[in-house]
């Protein structure tokens, strides 16, 4: 399949990836892994989000998705799904126009006995899917996975 994607933004999506294999060398590494995996998707929706309509095709230990409370495995998930619940969670972050709490939990943070980022939890406004990463490293394992993906749909070069 083509995608309809710039020479550009093809650059843009292996620079994040080369740059998310440097997480550990950063003080804020999920910080730093986020806002890595928020430009792919940015940049993924505005061209060619409908076309990822392919399933994820893996589970990833420390990744942990549900749909309506249930459990689901990873690799049955349409990639444009889980895509759209990182978007989705970010863009209605805080959104209070639905009243105060609406949004207040879309990105939920989870902290480590040494006061650190531990498992990050990301829902879709309607709170009916949400995908749970126990660690930074199991947020770079889907970076990974996503670039992987993005190698093999011929996305990137």
């Amino acid at each position: 399949m083509e995608y309809p994607i710039t020479k550009v933004e093809q650059e843009f999506f292996k620079r994040t990836f080369k740059l998310a294999e440097r997480y550990k060398e950063f003080d804020y590494d999920v910080t730093f892994l986020i806002n890595c995996l928020y430009g792919i998707i940015i940049v993924a929706q505005s061209n060619f989000y409908s076309s990822l309509a392919f399933k994820f095709g893996k589970n990833i230990e420390g990744v942990n998705y549900k749909k309506n409370g249930e459990e689901v495995e990873l690799r049955n998930v349409k990639l444009r799904h889980l895509l759209t619940i990182f978007r989705n969670s970010l863009a209605h972050f805080g959104d209070m126009r639905e009243g105060e709490n609406y949004g207040r939990d879309n990105i939920k943070f989870e902290s480590t006995p040494l006061n650190e980022i531990g498992k990050i939890k990301f829902k879709n406004k309607s709170g009916k899917a949400e995908i749970e990463f126990n660690s930074s490293k199991s947020l770079f394992l889907f970076i990974e996975e996503l670039e992987k993906l993005f190698k093999d749909k011929r996305i990137i070069y």
